[in-house]
């Protein structure tokens, strides 16, 4: 089967990255780390501040919120991981300089190999904290976890990475407009992590439904979150169906902006 066949491939570019990175460069791993670890550190003692002063912010206490920092920090680092640092954010320098035209070469879909095909392995180690958070929450804030709801949200992370994926290539397409623009996959990261990071009701109500059905990345972690926490299905169905949607719009567009793409030997 096709899917059998790429999962193969992505393990394979998976092992081979591990390998290259702590051969070559093992220290780079751990200075990575240091720098990953201290912002998670300075983003939770942030919240820590903020729940001093007051106990409820949009419904969530104090505890529930951190449970929702741990599940953010795993998710957004995983996305920066696997589809972000070592992918995306070098599709403006591959057009540029003409190395897309041996990746069209391969036997391979494009999209795939050049949007996921080289995971950042410093990332996926940095992500792990975020289970400590979570558990750390559970442990002292008593949260009542039901199985079946954590089981579903985990699931529902699905669909949600899918949406981000499918909406970060239509708008890192444009590089192919402008490849001198090496800004374009940095802002798109920029721009869905930073409103990853906040669960439902914490927005104005406009705010809210805009990022749940017109732009659908409150699908990427404040959906779960709500699943987890209250068993809240109400926008379960919204996200598979966007995913569905957003990734066949993806596909569409990365196919048209290869087909208008000027190699460097034409």
């Amino acid at each position: 089967m096709e899917i059998k066949k790429y999962i193969r491939i992505y393990l394979s570019l998976f092992r081979r990255n591990i390998m290259t990175t702590l051969s070559y460069s093992p220290f780079s791993v751990i200075l990575e780390l240091s720098v990953e670890l201290g912002y998670q550190i300075a983003f939770v003692l942030m919240f820590d501040m903020i729940y001093r002063n007051i106990n409820i912010v949009g419904g969530w206490n104090r505890y529930e919120m951190l449970f929702f920092i741990g599940l953010n920090m795993f998710v957004s680092e995983m996305l920066l991981s696997l589809i972000y640092i070592g992918s995306m954010f070098r599709l403006p320098e591959l057009i540029r300089t003409g190395g897309l035209d041996t990746t069209l070469t391969k036997p391979i879909d494009s999209m795939f190999i050049t949007t996921v095909g080289n995971p950042y392995v410093s990332g996926i180690l940095s992500a792990l904290p975020g289970f400590y958070v979570m558990w750390n929450a559970v442990r002292n804030g008593n949260l009542n976890i039901n199985i079946a709801f954590l089981s579903i949200g985990l699931l529902s992370l699905t669909p949600g990475a899918i949406i981000v994926y499918s909406l970060s290539i239509i708008i890192v397409s444009l590089s192919f407009k402008f490849p001198d623009s090496r800004r374009i996959p940095r802002l798109c990261s920029e721009f869905m992590l930073t409103f990853t990071g906040y669960p439902l009701n914490v927005f104005e109500r406009t705010i809210e439904r805009t990022f749940l059905y017109i732009f659908p990345i409150l699908f990427v972690v404040s959906v779960p979150f709500q699943i987890i926490m209250k068993g809240d299905y109400r926008y379960l169905g919204v996200g598979v169906i966007f995913s569905i949607l957003t990734f066949i719009i993806a596909r569409f567009v990365w196919k048209k902006s290869i087909l208008n793409y000027s190699s460097a030997s034409s």
